[in-house]
């Protein structure tokens, strides 16, 4: 991972990209992706479960996966972001916070009864993405459940980037056909069907892939 990826995710306010600041709102079709995972957590992933969630970034889901899991791990490799979610959840008794890298998690194998990666970070991770997928299913229970959120490419999704990072003055912003760039250092992919069958094909298993919303997919699988 270079330098200036590592310095933009621990200099930037990720809560502004998703949440919205005194620069505005999200365009909507973001705004429903990002309530999209709150739904997910709260209506459909299992209750009273450990979970590990993958580039859990300033806290906001582990806030929500708390309120339906037995126990909530949350890894991140941006120290500042995880400092955030310290600040947001650290009181919680059931919640633990690690920084780690996605694609070479610390856990011993068969820990988790589900691992998901929401809040489209899959699509932050470029060129490790398979090896993710393999940790994740490497460190969940036989049985377990294997979920992930993430932006789709189509064009209406690819529209709302490039707004969303205008209003955030991010510089040089540039699609490479399947994600956007920018100086920063900042990558987020958009993902096909094909995509994430592949993805997770490579782990061993066979997903389950629903559309959460216009702009996004959401793969499920049992190992």
């Amino acid at each position: 991972m270079s330098t200036n990826i590592k310095k933009f995710y621990d200099d930037f306010n990720f809560a502004d990209m998703v949440l919205g600041n005194r620069a505005g709102s999200p365009p909507p079709l973001i705004a429903a992706v990002v309530q999209a995972d709150v739904d997910y957590v709260m209506q459909r992933l299992p209750h009273g479960k450990d979970v590990l969630e993958v580039g859990c970034g300033f806290g906001r889901l582990v806030e929500e996966l708390s309120k339906i899991s037995r126990r909530v791990t949350g890894i991140d490799f941006s120290e500042t972001q995880l400092s955030e979610a310290r600040r947001k959840v650290g009181h919680i008794p059931h919640v633990e916070l690690y920084n780690m890298h996605a694609e070479q998690l610390q856990f011993p194998s068969d820990t988790f009864e589900a691992a998901v990666c929401l809040n489209s970070s899959l699509g932050n991770m470029p060129g490790i993405e398979a090896q993710v997928i393999k940790e994740m299913v490497r460190v969940t229970k036989p049985g377990g459940l294997i979920a992930v959120h993430v932006f789709a490419n189509v064009q209406e999704l690819r529209e709302a980037q490039l707004i969303n990072y205008r209003r955030l003055n991010l510089t040089n912003i540039q699609d490479q056909g399947n994600a956007v760039t920018t100086d920063e250092g900042f990558y987020s992919r958009r993902f096909t069907e094909r995509d994430l069958e592949e993805l997770f094909a490579n782990a061993g298993l066979t997903p389950v892939i629903t559309q959460e919303t216009s702009g996004s997919l959401l793969a499920e699988a049992i190992k």
